[in-house]
């Protein structure tokens, strides 16, 4: 799967 993906979102959603 794509991690590099999943990484991003995450990052993304904690930076809301």
């Amino acid at each position: 799967m794509k991690k590099t993906i999943l990484l991003s979102l995450s990052l993304s959603l904690h930076r809301s």
